[in-house]
């Protein structure tokens, strides 16, 4: 069930060292967030969404860096990162 949500919810996808997420939450959904293991690092990911938009178009951080390509580099080095996604108006 933890998957299904995750892929539904969150549009959620590992491709090879990177997660790849499409939120498709309710615009209603301001802020949550999940917590995301890759071998022995931890990733907590918060998705805010302060305006309300539609999402589609995000921007990204991990670790306070953005993230130009909007994907989540995956990094097994026995680390605790944080991520943010927000919603962007487009």
């Amino acid at each position: 069930m933890y998957r299904v949500g995750l892929e539904g919810i969150l549009d959620f996808r590992k491709r090879g060292d990177q997660l790849i997420l499409t939120p498709q939450a309710p615009a209603a959904w301001r802020e949550y967030a999940i917590e995301y293991r890759h071998g022995r690092s931890r990733y907590r990911i918060t998705l805010r969404n302060e305006t309300g938009a539609a999402w589609g178009a995000t921007a990204v951080t991990v670790d306070g860096v953005v993230v130009p390509t909007g994907d989540i580099p995956l990094v097994d080095a026995g680390k605790r990162h944080e991520a943010e996604v927000r919603a962007v108006r487009g």
